[in-house]
């Protein structure tokens, strides 16, 4: 591989794209591997039962945390990007801390003052609730972590946000795995606070040394650093928290629809759905939340960047996506079993509504780093709202399947909202090839599921070609937008 030597300002950006998604999506995997084997050596050492309760501790403080973090650390990340000097990132790095510690400290006494409440509402066995009442530690390092997390994406140390992911990961394993071979049920507690605990050690080890310290600031600085911070972070928590009702909502309907069983399968699909998106989204976000924030003043710069993160990300997703359409069966043995092919037509449905995500996701940074809260808060409600509505009329026709079909259908308004919005109120739109790649893979998505409803098999060897032929024209445009020449072997 090769490069030019004087690259263009696209060539410069699409590198930039190329390398902080290489960077951190290889952490990504690197921290799901990590994670799989943990889960699976502790699966054999507490059981079923044992694994359930980690889950009821990672779920009640991984809820509290979520509430009680405000948002922070992801409203620090756009105010470090876009401040104007290193004395400004200072300045509300040390805002950002005195709001964090009490807020930590705050999470952990409140979960284990009412551990009683907790425990009823998420296990209803009052035996557990010394148990859920010291996860609280896992909350307060959670909020901690999440913020040192958010000062290094604001600078945008991706390296170091790399180093967390796999540190924390790794150190985690190592804390976990002693702890509930020697103590057990205590063991399974330690288990759960120590993710975060080990990922907040990791970035306070890899935070950068050389920045600046704080200027002193007054209490009316301190006050307008905060203001800045919850006026996107309250938000932010607000549509975090919907979203996860209405998550919660729809698994209802499906489960008073098809009973349990047609619960599990779609939470498998939801797994599966979401692991994909955070392999691609999650992994270039790192790099474009900071760079939109700082673009944010700049209408022509903004639509660029977003853009040229929209025409990336459609082509490094599409080869997974297209694929796993096709063969979603296979997909679904394979990562689980057989017992779970019932749940292909939901996946196929929710692949196809994630192709419109990818479109929402890069038009939604416009909203969320600009100071319109009450059009990112709409957008974000108007998304929830479909999603349940047409769950409820959906499922009962169509059962699992009908929740894929919703589920599409929320993003398809979510991405149109949010393309009239974003031209309208921001001078930002999708370009025409971008709309035509877009158009391209959704329909290439639908004539797949058409041609699965009439053999699986033909659909499946057809995914699979068109995977390897996405695969070559992302290398191929993807290669040649950032400049660099791919070396053929013997050429």
């Amino acid at each position: 591989m090769s490069a030019g030597a004087a690259p263009t300002s696209e060539q410069s950006s699409y590198r930039r794209i190329l390398t902080s998604t290489s960077i951190v999506g290889g952490a990504t995997v690197g921290t799901i591997l990590i994670g799989i084997v943990r889960v699976k050596l502790l699966a054999l050492m507490v059981g079923p039962a044992g694994i359930g309760l980690m889950g009821i501790l990672a779920n009640v403080s991984g809820l509290v945390s979520a509430v009680l973090g405000l948002g922070l650390s992801a409203a620090a990340v756009r105010e470090i990007a876009a401040a104007p000097s290193p004395r400004q990132q200072a300045t509300v790095r040390h805002a950002l801390w005195l709001a964090t510690i009490p807020l930590a400290f705050l999470g952990a006494a409140g979960l284990w003052f009412f551990r009683d409440a907790a425990t009823r509402l998420a296990a209803d066995d009052p035996s557990l609730a010394f148990l859920v009442g010291l996860s609280g530690l896992a909350v307060a390092f959670s909020i901690l972590g999440a913020a040192q997390q958010g000062v290094l994406q604001g600078l945008q140390r991706i390296k170091a946000l790399s180093m967390v992911k796999v540190g924390g990961a790794l150190l985690a394993t190592l804390i976990a795995l002693p702890a509930v071979y020697s103590l057990g049920q205590t063991g399974i507690l330690i288990a759960v606070v120590a993710v975060p605990l080990a990922t907040w050690l990791v970035a306070i080890a890899v935070a950068p040394r050389e920045l600046p310290r704080a200027p002193a600031t007054s209490r009316t600085g301190i006050g307008r650093e905060w203001k800045a911070l919850l006026r996107l972070g309250v938000p932010l928590t607000i549509t975090s928290v919907a979203q996860l009702l209405s998550l919660a909502a729809v698994r209802a309907v499906v489960a008073r629809d098809g009973g349990t069983e047609a619960a599990g399968l779609f939470q498998a699909v939801i797994a599966i759905t979401s692991m994909n998106i955070t392999l691609v989204l999650g992994a270039m976000a790192a790099d474009y939340f900071p760079r939109i924030s700082a673009a944010a003043m700049d209408s022509a710069e903004r639509s660029r960047i977003v853009n040229q993160q929209l025409h990336s990300a459609l082509l490094l997703a599409a080869p997974l996506i297209v694929g796993m359409i096709g063969a979603a069966p296979l997909v679904l043995s394979l990562l689980y079993s057989q017992a779970f092919q019932g749940a292909e037509w939901m996946l196929r449905w929710q692949l196809l509504g994630d192709l419109l995500k990818i479109a929402g996701w890069a038009l939604g940074f416009v909203l969320l780093t600009s100071d319109n809260r009450r059009a990112f808060m709409a957008v974000e409600f108007l998304y929830t709202a479909v999603l349940v509505a047409s769950s409820f009329l959906l499922v009962p026709t169509f059962g699992l399947t009908g929740a894929g079909m919703a589920y599409a259908l929320s993003y398809l308004v979510y991405a149109g909202v949010l393309l009239i919005v974003c031209a309208r109120g921001f001078s930002v739109s999708i370009d025409a090839g971008n709309r035509k790649l877009l158009l391209a893979l959704v329909g290439a998505g639908a004539a797949l599921m058409v041609l699965a409803s009439w053999n699986f098999w033909v659909a499946a060897l057809a995914a699979i070609l068109a995977a390897g032929v996405l695969a070559l024209v992302a290398v191929r445009s993807l290669s040649a937008r950032a400049g660099i020449r791919i070396r053929l072997p013997g050429r």
